[in-house]
């Protein structure tokens, strides 16, 4: 029964990672290029700014309902939180396909919305996995699921090329619809319920937001999330704006760029598989992450000064080792210090804090690349490195 319910909860963040690239790899020329199927009607400003807020969407449900969904999840159990998320990605994507098909834009966002107000699939089914696993078996259940993630981005890219042609992006919506209907059917009739005591069985509104809050009444945790939303400053940096510094900076084609990426989530799969595992069953996360974060720090920092040559390429393999090593061990860490009963609150208060720094990034990130194009290697990478200042405090705190 474990690894059936461990099966459907990699299914389903799979779905949702390659779901995102799908997103991120349409997104352009379906909202930002003038010759969109999308008549918006609008100069370029207008539909660059129309782009931006399209990319928010996300984020912002993240971080204002991916809280309340793992309380929830806490409070009533993860099937039926789970088998209301992934019947909301389904109905979003499959409207998105609508839009996309009929050319109306209003229909589009309105996927987007629903798809945004249930994001909370990683979450929940991290929560899951702890529910079912301890110790080492924890941390190698967590690294099977950010291979899936990893594996999800990297499929993703061949997925639109697959299915629509550069044509009809509407059947790249439509694949991904029917994954959420099959992940859906599976939740329903394959899932049982990993949540190790009974449930609520009344929703106390007022009650909810305050056990939410009261994640951070454990000092540990509170320092912990602050070293994760100051990481996730840097990363998200990189993240958003590492091809436009490529473009320029390199005048790297979109075909290049798209490739260097396909080849960074290969080489991410590549640590998770053969080298998590081994340190996860000799070293325990609160050793492993530091130094993971110090590897992506000055990987990412050095690569901002280098050409596109022999150096910079073996950067990134090293910027690969060390987010091979910290997402999985910080999730673990995380999970740990959550106990039986805020595994649900814990996990989703990872996703909404790192939301919140996307969401800042979108804001400011293009201000600072506009005068600093390194930034999302040199500003993103002194940000990462900077967070490790959080990890000697949070010792001390322990002690």
């Amino acid at each position: 029964m474990k690894f059936r319910n461990l099966g459907i909860i990699l299914f389903i963040t799979f779905l949702d990672f390659l779901s995102v690239s799908v997103f991120f790899g349409t997104s352009i020329p379906l909202v930002l290029d003038k010759h969109s199927v999308f008549a918006l009607g609008l100069g370029d400003h207008q539909r660059a700014t129309v782009y931006g807020l399209t990319l928010l969407i996300l984020p912002l449900g993240q971080f204002l309902l991916t809280p309340i969904w793992g309380q929830l999840s806490d409070q009533f159990g993860r099937k039926p939180i789970l088998f209301c998320t992934v019947l909301g990605s389904a109905i979003g994507y499959f409207l998105m396909g609508i839009g996309v098909m009929s050319q109306l834009f209003v229909i589009f966002i309105l996927g987007r919305m629903i798809t945004a107000t249930v994001a909370a699939n990683l979450a929940l089914g991290q929560a899951s996995v702890a529910d079912s696993n301890q110790g080492q078996g924890k941390t190698q259940r967590f690294n099977l699921q950010y291979i899936f993630v990893s594996l999800g981005f990297v499929v993703g890219p061949y997925l639109i090329s697959f299915t629509t042609h550069a044509v009809n992006y509407a059947n790249v919506y439509w694949v991904i619809a029917s994954g959420y209907v099959l992940a859906f059917l599976m939740v329903v009739l394959l899932f049982r319920e990993t949540l190790p005591y009974p449930t609520d069985s009344k929703i106390y509104w007022s009650l909810n937001f305050r056990r939410i809050g009261a994640i951070f009444h454990n000092s540990r945790m509170k320092k912990v999330l602050i070293l994760w939303m100051v990481f996730q400053l840097g990363w998200s940096l990189f993240f958003q704006y590492s091809g436009e510094f490529l473009f320029l900076k390199h005048h790297a084609t979109n075909e290049f760029i798209n490739h260097l990426f396909s080849w960074v989530g290969l080489g991410i799969v590549a640590v998770e598989i053969c080298l998590v595992p081994l340190v996860a069953s000799k070293v325990p996360p609160e050793k492993v992450v530091p130094v993971a974060i110090a590897l992506i720090g000055v990987g990412l920092l050095v690569m901002g000064f280098l050409p596109l040559n022999v150096g910079f390429y073996c950067l990134m393999g090293l910027y690969c080792l060390g987010i091979g090593f910290f997402l999985t061990n910080m999730s673990a860490y995380v999970s740990n210090l959550a106990g039986d009963h805020g595994q649900g609150r814990a996990m989703s208060m990872m996703s909404a804090s790192q939301a919140c720094m996307d969401i800042a990034v979108t804001f400011a990130g293009s201000f600072f690349v506009s005068y600093y194009l390194p930034t999302p290697y040199v500003i993103g990478g002194l940000v990462i490195l900077g967070s490790l200042w959080l990890w000697p405090a949070r010792e001390r705190t322990k002690k």
